[in-house]
């Protein structure tokens, strides 16, 4: 599942995920905390939207699917986002990642957000034309 787990706790800061460009995406596992301190159970009635960008401009990717609400009781996790391969094909640097978890029933959302910093991986040296 896309280069493993990363927990991405969103409380009273913003977390950051660093990711390798052209490497396999982490699946951010979000910690999500209420207004109590506890974390958020998003286990059913809510959907998901997840846009990766620079704040105030249209995002640069959006995502609906592949993104579950979790009730917090394995390790407080509220959300699990998969990302598939490819699915960020960004320049390097520093973008925000909002995740806006909607109520279902009356419409209302919630949005919280933290940061990919985008890498270029280190390059094999280049062989001598001679070989």
């Amino acid at each position: 599942l896309g280069g493993g787990a990363a927990t991405v706790s969103i409380g009273g800061g913003t977390a950051v995920i660093e990711y390798k460009r052209g490497s396999e995406l982490p699946n951010p596992e979000v910690t999500w905390l209420g207004p109590d301190g506890e974390p958020r159970d998003f286990s059913s009635g809510w959907s998901f939207v997840v846009r990766v960008g620079t704040p105030g401009q249209a995002a640069l990717v959006e995502k609906t699917e592949g993104i579950t609400g979790l009730d917090g009781s394995i390790a407080g996790h509220s959300v699990l986002i998969e990302w598939d391969p490819g699915e960020i094909d960004l320049p390097p640097g520093t973008y925000s990642v909002d995740v806006e978890a909607t109520f279902d029933e009356t419409g209302q959302s919630v949005i919280r957000t933290f940061q990919i910093v985008i890498t270029e991986a280190v390059l094999p040296p280049e062989l001598d034309a001679s070989g």
